[in-house]
């Protein structure tokens, strides 16, 4: 597969038909200022929807294609500037902020997380045990298996998803190569394809960083909620990636470090909020159920030539989504508050109406993602 620049001059080859492994796995292609629509709904994005540099890595930010600004609400990042990303990621579990980490500071936290006690002691062993070392200052071990955050770098294994250099910044081009070589075109990861980037991933002669990534696996696979129930028999292809949809959806490990203080605070604990600046609902956090749009409601005043629909044509349920976003853009009101009233106000302020056929293709690559995680976000929110 070949990708050619804007002026015609250079070829950019990034798979190979006679290395199978390169046309598996291909990588995140940036789309260079612009966002490249190769099918429908053309929606036009504020450039601050777009990734730049994505192999620079970043010292103190995590940004990516959904989130090209990293995570900005309540002045994280200014807060946060004397951190690295890697030390960001430990930040959880050092509750004290004092920049150690105690072996109760590791059990404390994964217990938090919802992990049983005898798990959450299985962490402190295999991350003190291994861990400890590499981040003292001196040659002497520590006595008491502490993990010193300013060395956290020192503690990179191989095997792994590359996505933190060895400085512990973080690489976007890294982070989006997971999920473009292992999730099919998806923004979440299943089961499967963790095992796959294990498999993927693994160097040879590394046997503690394939602990590492395996025991790191083993965590996001226990810390699921109630499994999906699959079907009897054998599964069409609809069906697979239904299941596949509820599975990322019951496996926090989907959602962000928010949902994760979300659910360890408990009903009762302080609120949590999203990236986006929004309070979290525990219960939904818990019990996350997909939220439907009723997309007739929304297209009647959106549409143009709704009416003209022949017998057995519909319009797709996506549909009410987009219109939703591009309703949500042109009016300055959140996503999720975009109802079918706000819609018949939004006609009534003389935006132009779209016609039909424009809105029954399918979305690109970068519109499904933001799409996507729009729609993960009112599925959680309080009050929705």
């Amino acid at each position: 597969m070949t990708m050619q620049n804007g002026r015609g001059e250079d070829i950019l080859v990034y798979s190979i038909r006679d290395v199978p492994v390169t046309e598996e796995r291909k990588p995140y292609l940036n789309p260079g200022g612009r966002l490249q629509h190769t099918g429908k709904y053309s929606l036009q994005y504020p450039p601050r929807h777009l990734l730049t540099c994505t192999g620079t890595a970043r010292a103190n930010l995590a940004p990516s294609a959904a989130t090209p600004q990293g995570t900005t609400r309540h002045n994280w990042a200014e807060k946060h500037s004397h951190q690295t990303v890697l030390q960001q990621h430990c930040d959880f579990f050092d509750r004290d902020h004092d920049g150690v980490l105690w072996p109760q500071d590791t059990f404390t936290g994964f217990h938090r997380l919802g992990f049983g006690i005898i798990l959450s002691w299985v962490a402190v062993l295999v991350i003190h045990g291994n861990f400890s070392y590499p981040t003292v200052s001196g040659w002497l071990p520590d006595p008491f298996f502490r993990v010193f955050l300013k060395n956290i770098h020192k503690d990179k294994h191989g095997s792994d998803t590359g996505t933190y250099d060895t400085e512990g910044r973080f690489i976007p081009q890294r982070f989006e190569d997971i999920f473009s070589k292992y999730a099919d075109g998806r923004d979440y990861l299943t089961i499967w394809d963790l095992s796959n980037v294990l498999k993927g991933q693994r160097c040879i002669a590394d046997p503690i960083g394939w602990g590492g990534a395996f025991f790191e696996s083993r965590l996001k696979k226990n810390r699921t909620l109630a499994k999906p129930n699959r079907p009897k028999g054998r599964l069409s292809s609809a069906q697979r990636q239904a299941l596949n949809a509820e599975e990322a959806v019951s496996n926090t490990l989907a959602y962000s470090l928010d949902l994760f203080k979300c659910l360890a605070k408990d009903k009762a604990g302080s609120p949590a909020y999203d990236d986006a600046g929004f309070a979290l609902d525990y219960d939904k956090a818990k019990c996350p159920k997909k939220k439907g749009v009723r997309t007739r409601r929304y297209s009647k005043p959106f549409l143009t030539d709704l009416g003209k629909l022949q017998k057995g044509d519909v319009v797709p349920e996506e549909v009410g989504n987009y219109i939703k976003d591009q309703v949500s853009m042109d009016m300055g009101v959140p996503w999720h508050q975009i109802d079918s009233q706000r819609v018949k106000e939004w006609k009534s302020k003389g935006f132009k109406r779209a016609r039909f056929d424009a809105w029954r293709k399918t979305p690109n690559e970068e519109e499904d993602k933001h799409m996507q995680k729009m729609e993960t976000g009112s599925n959680l929110r309080k009050g929705l």
